[in-house]
């Protein structure tokens, strides 16, 4: 406060007799914002207010009725102090009379906005904001306004001190971008050079470069380190490129613009430059106005870019420069510059936080043409989180970009942030739509990307196994720490306990790969029964506490009993189509990329044992059917046929709701190794000889299964891998599985697609694809 009030030449006092009373309106902080004279009749510090929307509107109206009811005294009467001016000062004349001040936006271009005498006066508060003032005043002397643009007459009053005629007492503010707005930028350029040149070999281009060299010893941990990255990404693609160049002012908005009837009455030349990307002030208008104001996602601002930039180019008569190519031009330009600003400063305030998650996605928008989409969006979630609460959970030191497609991503954090974070995921335009299933101690979200990619994250605010809790989030968090690429993480004291933790109460050992959290194997020993003691002796797990984790784990279950989204897939073929191969891949694909758990049952449900365990014993039978080659039965008796068949279809059909409600009802994958098709087009491997119309009709009465793949290839490729049939075999065999997946995708229900399984990330591809759809 007192910095603000000497550098206008006022000190504070306690005598009455001399001091002038002044009024003060603070920040939600508490740092001061506005100053003015206690005399002063009129609302003059809301000159320095943008009215853009209803709020500010109402807050507007409302200070102008308490000065017209001469009612200020009354309720500010404890925002106020006493002052006494320095007749010395270059600015006492100004303060003679009514005054108000702006104490400006906190930062290293910090500097005060002084009305007075009808003239904004501007203060400089260090070297940066200084130079800022200089900047303007010669930028002023460039430019001259027109028919569409008035421009205000400046004067230099000292050092760091500039005076500007008043553009405000006429005209309104105008949230939208219109032709008229293009028509006062075309005339701000038009005695103004123009070029067109590799933009790699520009000022401003290096200027970027040299921006985003943030010193490490003087930025704070705050600053995004993926969005430092993918602007070094879009540097580089726009290098070599060739794009028109003219003057901007550079900080074009809303509130820095009054219209008034065919005119535009701009003013704030500050950040003014003569070489900036064509279209850069009407694309910072659209922005600034979408991220700050109107509180848009890019998603919606994205096509209010693209109307403003068609708006210029018809002015302009530019029809065929590319958007593309100038939006990533002026996102370089103005993100590197205030990412330069913000890493040097240690406060920041909320619309930063909204302006850089804006940018950053746009950028990813841009490049993602380019570069992995799925990656692009795993960098903008721990941008998104970088300054909120929360800690990763066995996170690898790698760039988060970097993690594998089936890395897991588990972050601890509160509710608040889940729900900001779902948020984010519903509105980013890289994504396409986002599953979650919710449970009372955290939150599965699994965004589908518009390329089709999948990113799952597991949100967590309580550390449960079960009705078990084991550790306090907010105690793991506040221990975190950040790691190389600024992804805070687990301290390696709480990564060994929620190892133990979630391992033991699960009664299994460590996996080998989280091995190398300890420094000795016997560390990572469990011993299961003390950590269940340890764990139910805790307070969460007694009383009331643990009376309401075991309430809440039933309603989870009943939650996911009824309400998960399990599917059953088949996966048909002759011996030697890569059925097993491929069954494996699928498996790790839907653990990994879906957060399912998959069961693999073969052939059928088996709630009946095969028919030679009867005699022979379960493992034994088991054995000797891994071991002998199909299609080997001796069976030519029809009854015999008959009675196998009718055991193995009572398995299917009685166990088939033994399978879905162990299993699909409660959310999980069943692949099925061979399915009811082989007695259809196979009942020889089953040592049975029936009519197919009769192994065909019992199909009808079964549940239907949601995926059927059936894997083929030519007899050549087949015989290459196993050598278990003939090659005619595998004709017929191959022909009669193509006819009947036909005809079944006509008449059934669940899908039937036929797949030739020559190259095995085709193959994946089409699964994937198939059960995302389905899953998803």
């Amino acid at each position: 406060m007192d910095q603000f009030l000497q550098a206008i030449g006022l000190n504070r006092t306690s005598d009455k007799a001399r001091g002038r009373k002044i009024y003060v309106l603070h920040n939600p902080d508490g740092s001061p914002r506005w100053i003015w004279n206690a005399e002063n009749p009129n609302p003059d510090f809301l000159r320095f207010y943008a009215v853009t929307n209803l709020r500010s509107n109402v807050f507007s109206i409302l200070i102008r009725c308490l000065f017209i009811l001469k009612l200020q005294h009354l309720f500010l009467k404890k925002n106020s102090l006493l002052v006494l001016a320095d007749e010395t000062h270059i600015l006492n004349p100004y303060l003679n009379r009514h005054f108000a001040l702006f104490t400006g936006t906190e930062g290293p271009n910090r500097k005060l906005v002084l009305f007075a005498a009808q003239k904004f006066i501007k203060i400089a508060l260090n070297d940066n904001s200084k130079s800022l003032i200089e900047q303007e005043k010669a930028m002023l002397h460039l430019v001259s306004g027109g028919q569409y643009l008035e421009i205000p007459h400046s004067k230099s009053i000292g050092n760091g001190i500039l005076a500007l005629s008043d553009l405000g007492s006429r005209g309104k503010r105008i949230n939208s971008f219109t032709a008229l707005h293009a028509k006062a930028l075309k005339e701000l350029t038009k005695n103004q050079p123009r070029e067109v040149i590799l933009f790699g070999k520009t000022e401003i281009y290096q200027n970027c470069l040299q921006n985003l060299e943030i010193d490490k010893e003087v930025s704070f941990e705050q600053v995004p380190k993926n969005l430092t990255e993918i602007l070094k990404t879009l540097a580089i693609s726009l290098s070599k490129l060739s794009i028109p160049s003219h003057f901007a002012h550079g900080d074009f908005t809303p509130w820095n613009c009054f219209v008034d009837g065919e005119k535009i009455r701009l003013y704030d030349f500050e950040l003014a430059h003569e070489r900036m990307p064509f279209g850069f002030d009407a694309l910072h208008f659209v922005m600034q106005q979408g991220i700050l104001v109107d509180h848009l996602p890019y998603r919606a601002i994205k096509p209010k870019l693209i109307a403003a930039f068609e708006l210029l180019t018809k002015e302009e008569n530019m029809p065929d420069l590319d958007f593309d190519t100038c939006l990533k031009a002026y996102l370089l330009v103005n993100t590197s510059y205030y990412l330069g600003i913000y890493s040097r400063q240690e406060k920041w305030h909320i619309q930063v936080n909204w302006l850089l998650n804006a940018w950053n996605e746009a950028i990813s928008d841009l490049l993602s043409s380019k570069e992995n989409p799925r990656s692009l969006l795993i960098g903008n979630v721990f941008d998104f989180m970088q300054n909120q609460n929360y800690a990763a959970i066995k996170f690898p030191n790698i760039p988060p970009k970097d993690l594998s497609e089936y890395a897991d991503i588990d972050l601890l954090t509160d509710k608040t942030t889940a729900q900001n974070l779902l948020q984010y995921f519903k509105q980013h335009t890289l994504v396409k739509r986002v599953n979650i299933q919710p449970q009372s101690h955290m939150m599965s979200i699994v965004a589908v990307l518009q390329d089709g990619s999948v990113l799952a994250l597991d949100l967590i605010w309580q550390l449960k196994r079960k009705a078990l809790e084991f550790m306090k989030v907010s105690e793991v968090i506040n221990r975190s720490k950040r790691n190389d690429y600024g992804v805070k993480i687990l301290n390696l004291a709480d990564t060994q306990t929620f190892l133990k933790y979630f391992y033991g109460l699960n009664f299994s050992n460590i996996p080998d790969r989280y091995l190398h959290f300890f420094d000795k194997q016997e560390s990572a020993n469990i011993d299961h029964s003390m950590l269940s003691a340890r764990v139910l002796s805790m307070s969460e797990n007694r009383g009331m506490s643990g009376l309401i984790n075991k309430v809440n784990y039933g309603l989870d279950v009943l939650r996911n009993t009824f309400h998960q989204n399990g599917i059953i897939i088949t996966f048909s073929g002759v011996d030697g189509a890569g059925k097993s191969t491929i069954i494996g891949h699928t498996k790790r694909a839907l653990e990994k990329k879906f957060r399912k758990k998959v069961v693999v049952i073969r052939h059928r449900p088996s709630v009946l044992p095969i028919l030679s365990a009867i005699t022979q014993g379960k493992e034994k039978a088991e054995q000797k059917a891994a071991s002998t080659l199909p299609r080997q039965g001796q069976n030519n008796n029809w009854i015999s046929s008959l009675l196998r068949f009718g055991y193995y279809y009572t398995d299917y059909l009685f166990g088939q709701f033994y399978v879905y409600i162990r299993h699909v009802m409660r959310g999980e994958v069943v692949l099925y190794d061979r399915y009811y098709f082989d007695f259809i087009n196979d009942s020889l491997r089953s040592n049975i000889r029936l009519p197919k119309w009769l192994t065909k009709a019992g199909y009808k009465l079964l549940l239907q299964p949601d995926l059927n793949f059936f894997l083929y290839a030519d007899a050549e490729t087949i015989l290459h891998r196993k050598k278990e049939l003939d090659a005619e075999a595998i004709s017929i065999l191959t022909k009669d599985y193509l006819h009947l997946f036909r005809e079944l995708d006509k008449k059934a229900k669940g899908k039937y697609f036929p797949i030739e399984n020559l190259h095995l990330q085709e193959t994946m591809a089409i699964i994937t694809s198939k059960a995302q759809m389905q899953l998803l």
